[in-house]
C-alpha cells in the first residue's frame, strides 16, 4: 500500500497536473481563435464527447503509421503533454512489474535478448503505456536490481569496446542504411548506439567525477523534473517567437537558435523550480511529486 501511495504521489499526480495545464492552455487558445477569427479548432470538436476530454491524458497525438515485420500497422501515441509518454509508460510498467519480475528472474539475460528482438521488429502488443520500448528498458533496470548487479561496475567492464562501437553506430545511424528484407539496418544501428552510447555516457561521467574534472550538483539535479515537464510547452512558445523575431535565412542564426533556445528553457525551468519550492511548497507536491 505504501508503494502504491508513493507511486500516486510521485507519478500520477504530476502526470495529471502537467497534462491538465497544457490541455487547458490549448483549449484557451482554441476558444480565442474561435471568437477572434471564427476558426473552429479540431480540439473544440473533440470536446463534444467524454472520450474527447479523456484522450489527452493518455493517447492524444501520434507518430506513424509504422508497419512491423508481422505486417501489423500501428501508431505510437503520446499524451497531450508529449514528453509525459515516459511517465505514462512508467506507470504502465509499475502495473506490469510482477510479470516483469517473474520473467527476468527466471529467464535472466535470455529474457532481455528476447525483448530486444521484439523491440527491433516492433513485434508486440500496441497499447499506449505498455509498449515494447517501455518493457525492454524497464526490464533492463529490473535485471540489474533482481540479480544484484551494479550498472556502473558492469559498464566499466566493456568501456573501451563500447566507446569504439558507440562512435561507429552513431555514424552509421546518422548516415542511414538500407532495409534488406525484414532487416532495417538503420534501426539496428540506432538501437546499437542506444546501448553503447548510454553505457559510454556512464563511463564518461565516472571518469570525470573520479578525476575531479566535474562535480555533481545535487541542487541542479533536483530541478530536472521541471525541465522535463515544462520544456515541451516552452519550446512550443519560444520556437515560433524566435523565428518571428529573427529571419532564419542564415546558418549562424540556425546555430544560435539551436543553442539559445534549449539553454534558455533550462534556465527558465530551473528558476521556476526554485520559485515554486521557496514560495509555493504545497504546489511543488502537485507539480514535482515531492
Amino acid at each position: 500500500f505504501s508503494k502504491l501511495k508513493n507511486g500516486v504521489k510521485t507519478l500520477l499526480v504530476p502526470y495529471l497536473a502537467w497534462n491538465t495545464i497544457v490541455f487547458a492552455l490549448a483549449i484557451g487558445w482554441a476558444i480565442y481563435l474561435y471568437y477572434s477569427r471564427g476558426e473552429i479548432n479540431h480540439l473544440l470538436n473533440q470536446l463534444t464527447s467524454i472520450t474527447g476530454w479523456l484522450k489527452p491524458y493518455w493517447a492524444q497525438s501520434f507518430y506513424g503509421p509504422i508497419t512491423n515485420v508481422l505486417g501489423q500497422e500501428f501508431y505510437i501515441w503520446f499524451p497531450y503533454n508529449g514528453p509525459f509518454w515516459f511517465i505514462r509508460d512508467l506507470m504502465g510498467m509499475c502495473i506490469a512489474s510482477p510479470l516483469i519480475y517473474l520473467i527476468i528472474r527466471y529467464t535472466k539475460v535470455w529474457g532481455l535478448i528476447a525483448l530486444a528482438i521484439a523491440l527491433y521488429f516492433f513485434a508486440w502488443i500496441h497499447i499506449p503505456g505498455f509498449g515494447i520500448e517501455a518493457f525492454t528498458y524497464f526490464s533492463v533496470g529490473a535485471y540489474f536490481s533482481i540479480h544484484r548487479k551494479n550498472i556502473v561496475e558492469e559498464a566499466q567492464k566493456v568501456k573501451v569496446p563500447f566507446y569504439i562501437l558507440s562512435v561507429i553506430a552513431f555514424c552509421l545511424a546518422v548516415y542511414g542504411l538500407p532495409t534488406i528484407g525484414i532487416f532495417n539496418l538503420s534501426r539496428a544501428a540506432t538501437l546499437l548506439f542506444v546501448l553503447t552510447g548510454s553505457t559510454s555516457a556512464i563511463n564518461l561521467v565516472v571518469y570525470l567525477l573520479n578525476h575531479n574534472i566535474v562535480k555533481a550538483n545535487t541542487q541542479l539535479a533536483k530541478s530536472s523534473f521541471i525541465v522535463f515537464a515544462a520544456h515541451g510547452l516552452l519550446l512550443g512558445l519560444m520556437n515560433p517567437a524566435f523565428e518571428y523575431i529573427f529571419s532564419l535565412d542564415s546558418i549562424p542564426l540556425y546555430i544560435l537558435k539551436f543553442f539559445f533556445i534549449p539553454l534558455s528553457i533550462s534556465a527558465i525551468c530551473v528558476l521556476l523550480y526554485y520559485v515554486i519550492i521557496r514560495h509555493f511548497p504545497r504546489l511543488a507536491v502537485i507539480l514535482v511529486g515531492s
